[in-house]
């Protein structure tokens, strides 16, 4: 079900309502004035940033985005089309792979968005898969496709030949990235009657528990739906630090590579409060895709929408956060930290859209509107600007 609100969100404007070029250069206001202040507690560094954006002297802090590609227009072609789009990742050439989950299939696309390759087939055998749902490509070129249903990462190398195969049996995988040492880190995902519990935990190369470096309970109710849960998100910089941030608290925080605290990044914000509008859109959507005969849930949201929706890290270890705050104009605003943690920039992109990846500059993204049944990769060239 909270695949069903996230997936109508990010869709509310409907899949005609076309972005061909965003210019934006949307920042509302930087805090030229202000500083960020930076102290130490506990051995940990906390970066405890303003409202607004930071100018930087010799720092570009505008963000302008191009759109120069979009795959899967051609619905009459399978190579050029997705049954169904779980994730995507781009290598370091530019080649867009594409997992299409209900075909358990791995569509290669150039830079381009000419069609170069595909791998993978539904089944149980070596480079099979049951549930195709995420691909991480390792520096090395070799990658590992998440098999949801299959618990198990399978692992291929730069020509997609199958090389082996690891069981995640036990564990509920949410998503995973890798460092350079060949560690896994994973959300596991525990959903009883009374809570859920997700944890991030870091396995070996063979899926074996070395830590668990967090976890959150959020409590459940029986007959109660959450349309805004609290999910945590994480990813891994180019020096093996874990960057993760729970959706409930705008503090980003940032793990050495033996899982030590050593950084804390703080925004100020202003809680947006949800309206009874929007509560009346959110059910009423949620309503429209409940099976027929399905008892309607009781709706629980909070008094305000979570200061952070998603997060990311871009090829210079830069932190893309995505808010629930609208533009007026059928976007999200994204805020920018650099590395050291400093509030650097702010963006508005599509709602509709959902922002994946950002490198050598561009900006890739997904549609995924299975009511209008656009199914679309995208890509933007990013620019950055004084």
């Amino acid at each position: 079900m909270l695949k069903r609100i996230v997936s109508s969100m990010s869709s509310a404007f409907g899949g005609r309502f076309v972005f061909a070029v965003i210019a934006l250069s949307i920042i509302l206001g930087y805090a030229s004035a202000q500083n960020v202040e930076i102290k130490t507690v506990g051995g940990v560094t906390v970066i405890h940033n303003p409202k607004t954006p930071i100018q930087r002297k010799g720092i570009p802090s505008t963000i302008t985005l191009k759109e120069d590609l979009i795959i899967g227009k051609e619905q009459d072609n399978p190579e050029r089309s997705f049954s169904s789009l779980s994730s995507f990742s781009v290598d370091d050439s530019g080649n867009i792979y594409v997992v299409d989950g209900k075909e358990n299939k791995i569509k290669i696309y150039r830079g381009d968005g000419s069609f170069l390759r595909s791998f993978g087939r539904r089944g149980q055998g070596p480079g099979e898969f049951q549930g195709a749902s995420q691909i991480v490509i390792l520096p090395d070129g070799n990658q590992i496709v998440t098999d949801f249903l299959g618990r198990r990462l399978v692992f291929f190398s730069p020509k997609d030949e199958f090389l082996r195969q690891v069981s995640t049996s036990g564990f509920s995988i949410g998503g995973i990235h890798r460092d350079h040492r060949g560690d896994i880190y994973a959300l596991n995902v525990i959903s009883g009657p009374e809570k859920r519990t997700q944890e991030l935990i870091k396995f070996n190369s063979n899926m074996k528990p070395i830590a668990t470096l967090t976890l959150f309970d959020e409590e459940r109710k029986p007959g109660v739906f959450k349309p805004f849960s609290l999910w945590i998100r994480f990813d891994v910089t180019h020096r093996d630090e874990l960057v993760w941030a729970i959706a409930s608290k705008y503090e980003i925080n940032i793990l050495n590579s033996e899982g030590k605290p050593v950084k804390r990044i703080i925004k100020d914000f202003d809680p947006i409060k949800i309206t009874g509008a929007e509560k009346e859109r959110l059910i009423r959507e949620d309503k429209q895709g409940l099976p027929a005969g399905f008892p309607s849930p009781t709706y629980e949201f909070p008094p305000s929408l979570p200061p952070i929706k998603n997060m990311f890290l871009d090829d210079q270890d830069r932190i893309f956060v995505q808010t629930y705050e609208k533009d007026g104009r059928g976007g999200l605003f994204y805020e920018v930290f650099d590395p050291e943690g400093r509030y650097i920039s702010r963006f508005s992109f599509p709602e509709k859209e959902e922002a994946v990846v950002v490198k050598k500059d561009n900006l890739y993204s997904m549609i995924r509107d299975y009511k209008e049944g656009v199914l679309l990769v995208k890509r933007y060239s990013l620019t950055w600007k004084f």
